[in-house]
């Protein structure tokens, strides 16, 4: 079995117990490939698309609006001195 493989199967099981105790699951990973060199991505959800999709969505906007903020606060900071 490849590292691929191995990992979707660890992330496969695990949304199928998140999914029992919840309304939505969505498992993003990375990996270094097996060439050593680059980095894959797996993903993988289970049940309420819409949900998992607006989550995603959300904390994507999250992110951007905290990087802003901490570039914001960071360019003060710079500007005190």
């Amino acid at each position: 079995m490849t590292d691929k493989e191995r990992i979707t199967q660890i992330v496969n099981d695990a949304c199928t117990r998140i999914r029992e105790h919840v309304d939505s699951v969505q498992i993003f990973v990375t990996f270094h490939a097996e060439d050593g060199e680059t980095t894959s991505g797996y993903n993988a959800g289970r049940r309420n698309f819409y949900a998992r999709q607006s989550q995603v969505k959300e904390w994507v906007r999250f992110q951007h609006e905290f990087q802003r903020c901490q570039a914001k606060r960071e360019d003060s900071e710079d500007n005190d001195d």
